[in-house]
C-alpha cells in the first residue's frame, strides 16, 4: 500500500506552506523577472525541498565565478574538466571561498552558452579518453 503525504486542507494552511511563502516573497517576485538562464530550477517532479534548495540558491552572486570562468576560458578551449582544473589553480591562490563542485562549475558553464558569454569550437578528448565539447570565451 502506498503512503501519502498528510496535505494541507484548509487554505491558512496552505498559506502557512514554506513553498508558498517564499512564493509570496518580494525575493521571489524579484527572480521571476529574471532570464530563464539566469535561475536554478527544480523539475516539477522534483519534492518540494529541491524547489526550496533551487529558490535559495538563486540569491547568491554567481558573477565573480562567471568572471573567473570567462577570464580563463579566453586563453584557448578547453574541456570542462581542464575549465575545473584551472578554476581551482585560481582560487587556490586568490578566493578559496568562490570554491565550487565541478557539477556546479559546469552548471554556470551552461549558463554562461546560453546567454551568449562563450561557445563551443569542437570536440576533444575527456580525461578518460571520450568525447568532450571545448570551450571558449567571446570577446566582450
Amino acid at each position: 500500500m502506498r503512503h501519502e503525504r498528510n496535505k494541507p486542507t484548509s487554505s491558512v494552511a496552505n498559506h502557512l506552506h514554506p513553498w508558498n511563502q517564499l512564493r509570496s516573497s518580494s525575493r521571489f517576485r524579484d527572480l521571476e523577472k529574471q532570464k530563464m538562464s539566469d535561475l536554478f530550477y527544480a523539475r516539477n517532479s522534483d519534492p518540494e525541498t529541491s524547489h526550496l534548495a533551487a529558490a535559495n540558491l538563486n540569491h547568491f552572486d554567481m558573477k565573480p565565478v562567471e568572471k573567473i570562468i570567462h577570464g580563463i576560458l579566453k586563453h584557448g578551449p578547453m574541456t570542462d574538466e581542464e575549465l575545473y582544473g584551472h578554476y581551482m589553480d585560481y582560487i587556490k591562490v586568490y578566493d578559496a571561498r568562490l570554491k565550487r563542485s565541478p557539477s556546479a562549475i559546469r552548471t554556470i558553464r551552461n549558463r554562461m552558452h546560453k546567454d551568449d558569454l562563450i561557445y563551443c569550437t569542437g570536440i576533444g578528448k575527456s580525461n578518460a579518453g571520450n568525447p568532450s565539447r571545448l570551450w571558449k570565451a567571446k570577446e566582450l
